[in-house]
């Protein structure tokens, strides 16, 4: 019985801790046309980066 309980209190924990989280998506700009991406890392910053075989191209645009 206490194993039970145990692993209910922690679901709901877990569950609270889930929604908990401040981190929200923003939606800033669309990506150019890249039909065959090579590479995507995303920065210190936050920026998502993707490379092609000809050209890098972030999120923003910039």
């Amino acid at each position: 019985m206490k194993k039970f309980l145990l692993s209910v209190v922690m679901m709901l924990l877990l569950a609270v801790g889930a929604y908990a989280q401040p981190f929200q998506w923003q939606y800033q700009s669309d990506f150019s046309e890249i039909s065959q991406p090579h590479g995507i890392v995303v920065d210190h910053d936050g920026k998502l980066w993707i490379a092609a075989f000809s050209f890098p191209d972030t999120l923003n645009g910039v």
